[in-house]
């Protein structure tokens, strides 16, 4: 078997006449034998041509042995070391091919250790690339969203500084309100909001103001809230408001009833989903209101910074409210609180502006006392008096934003900013409610009580509504006088009624208390299809369950026979 030898190759071992020989040797053996069998043949060629010639001596033969036997010797060692060098050279071959597979097996090792050790560092190296790659990208999302941060609380400080230099110029509620309500629309990306004035002594929501992020929104909610204009309590929102703290959200107005009266407006195409209430805290710490916010443009719930913003917003509402009422009141009459005629005419023209601007409709109600000579007749001092109690029953019915004046002894005049025919219908009947049933009549007003002798007032109420293209070459008093004389028309017609114009529609009231039942129903064109009857008074007698419709039918029927008797 082969052996292996350090630092040298293989080598192969035998026996030859008992002894160990050398496969090498050997093989330089068979060499010689190969000379020797030359040599032997050289001479045996030589015996045969000295016997053929006969010319071999006897001591030529020894020669000729010596010959053979040097060629016999190593001619038998190498027939039988001959399978010994083949198994040698075998075994050699082996141990070459074993060699070079050994080696190849431990270059195979050692490139799989440095394979491994690479990749190992590789994978190391990838590990920290990665994380630090994700550090990376955490500072990145990060640095993003500080940027945000910043740009969103630089657009927010941005806006209030819009707010505040616009609001610089303004001395009346209403531009104040729609100033700010129209940044709260643009900011909060919500589809309109409104200002509503909490009333604690009727425990009653009043709607101020309303703005929309469209102008067909805009009318759309306005209307539906002008129907009943002011709300009744809710109990979570009142303690929400009472606290003058935190907002009021709500993001399904489905679970308990919260907000219910708002989320009802059964003439508005687009549902409530989501709303916010934010407190608007006066000095006192007490809450004047409430701003509130409904369904933003992205159908996403209001947020916390949403919140926040939306007391900045409320903060500046009150700021200007604040103002706009100081303001005015170098403008009141002291013993009435109305306006005087001169700043009518001041908001008549602004709002007239607005109007142009916004796309509104800008509405005028004039209002007087039926018999006006029996409460002048009772003298001066009557007369002063009859006036305060007068002004307080406007002031009660007219919102914050409106403009009540005074034109003369029994005359008024109110300016109602932001609202459509339809609200002031409300308000124009509310007055006669209020006239028949308020301390005017006496109950509630010693003085007048003495001294008014069982008179009761009534009055007429002429409301003009109108946009500014159909206001286009007309002053800014036309839409005043035109209110004042649509009361004289009702005044004319028996007074106690309210005479609606707006273009060729008319409507009119005979009985105060069935008024209300116009509330649910809109308004006619009577000169829609044609019928001729542009202009005429029809009166409605219908409850709060009545229609319309159906006044105007008979009407119609009774103005239709009394033109054929003509």
């Amino acid at each position: 078997m082969p052996r292996k030898r350090a630092g040298t190759g293989f080598v192969s071992t035998g026996r030859f006449l008992g002894r160990r020989v050398d496969v090498g040797s050997l093989m330089d053996m068979g060499i010689s034998a190969r000379a020797a069998f030359l040599a032997l043949l050289g001479a045996l060629v030589q015996a045969v041509l000295a016997v053929v010639l006969r010319q071999l001596r006897p001591d030529d033969w020894l020669p000729i042995l010596s010959s053979a036997t040097v060629f016999v010797t190593p001619l038998y060692a190498w027939i039988c070391m001959r399978p010994i060098a083949a198994r040698a050279k075998e075994l050699a071959d082996h141990a070459r091919e074993a060699a070079q597979g050994e080696h190849s097996m431990v270059e195979r090792v050692e490139w799989n250790d440095e394979l491994g050790d690479a990749e190992g560092a590789y994978n190391r190296l990838l590990t920290s690339f990665k994380m630090r790659e994700s550090k990376l990208q955490v500072a990145r999302d990060g640095a993003r969203i500080t940027t945000q941060k910043l740009e969103r609380k630089a657009a927010e400080l941005e806006l209030l500084y819009d707010i505040s230099v616009g609001l610089r110029d303004i001395y009346e509620p209403s531009s104040a309100l729609a100033l700010c309500l129209d940044k709260a629309v643009e900011v909060l990306e919500c589809e309109w909001a409104a200002y509503l004035m909490w009333d604690s002594q009727t425990s009653t929501y009043t709607m101020e103001s309303i703005r929309g992020f469209t102008t067909e929104m805009t009318a759309e909610v306005r209307m539906a809230l002008w129907r009943g204009n002011s709300f009744p309590e809710s109990a979570t929102l009142s303690a929400q408001v009472s606290a003058g703290n935190e907002p009021l959200f709500s993001h399904s107005l489905a679970k308990g009833r919260k907000f219910r009266d708002f989320a009802e407006f059964r003439d508005i195409t687009q549902p409530v989903s989501a709303f916010m209430g934010i407190p608007v805290v006066n000095r006192q710490g007490l809450s004047d209101g409430v701003l509130l916010t409904v369904n933003r443009r992205d159908s996403q719930n209001f947020s916390k910074g949403d919140a926040d913003m939306g007391r900045e917003i409320s903060r500046l509402i009150f700021l200007a409210l604040d103002k706009t009422r100081s303001f005015q009141k170098g403008f009141r009459e002291a013993g009435t609180g109305l306006f005087v005629r001169e700043y009518l005419s001041q908001r008549l023209a602004e709002e007239i502006r607005l109007s142009g601007r916004d796309s509104r409709e800008v509405t005028v109600v004039a209002f007087g006392i039926d018999d006006p000579d029996s409460i002048m007749a009772r003298g001066e001092q009557f007369m002063e008096t009859f006036s305060q109690a007068m002004g307080k029953i406007i002031l009660d019915v007219a919102r914050t934003v409106d403009i009540p004046c005074r034109l003369s002894g029994t005359t008024f005049a109110v300016l109602l900013p932001d609202t459509s025919l339809r609200g002031a219908m409300v308000f124009g009947s509310r007055l006669l409610e209020a006239v028949a049933s308020g301390p005017i009549s006496g109950r509630d007003n010693p003085d007048l009580q003495s001294r008014q002798a069982g008179i009761h007032s009534t009055l007429s109420v002429g409301i003009r509504t109108a946009t500014y293209a159909q206001l286009a070459g007309s002053d800014n008093e036309s839409l005043l006088r035109d209110a004042i004389e649509t009361m004289e028309k009702a005044r004319s017609q028996g007074g106690n009624r309210l005479l609606c114009s707006e273009g060729r529609i008319f409507v009119s009231n005979r009985d105060s208390a069935d008024y209300v039942g116009i509330e649910g129903n809109p308004v006619v064109n009577l000169d829609a299809g044609g019928t001729g009857l542009a202009g005429k008074s029809f009166f409605l007698n219908e409850s709060l369950n009545g229609s319309l419709e159906k006044s105007l039918e008979e009407s119609m029927v009774e103005d239709s026979s009394q033109n054929t008797d003509k």
